[in-house]
């Protein structure tokens, strides 16, 4: 195997690598954007604030009732 071949491989292993690696960079950023983005609020006025979070006050408090639950089973 003369010099000039081992080169080629060489380079054509670096090119390789070099693409499987900004392909991965593309998807990442992509599935980063997508998780990143937040939904818009349809919140518009202070009633409607008051009951947004009353509503997660009981979604809270339902999780800490499933969790104390778990807790008691567990020992």
């Amino acid at each position: 195997m003369t010099e000039a071949t081992k080169k080629e491989k060489f380079s054509g292993g670096r090119k390789l690598i070099s693409l499987i690696v900004m392909l991965l960079l593309v998807v990442s950023v992509i599935f980063a954007s997508g998780c990143v983005s937040q939904p818009k609020t349809t919140i518009k006025s202070e009633r409607e604030v008051g009951e947004a979070v009353t509503n997660i006050s009981g979604d809270v408090e339902d999780v800490s009732q499933i969790l104390n639950d778990i807790d008691r089973k567990l020992g």
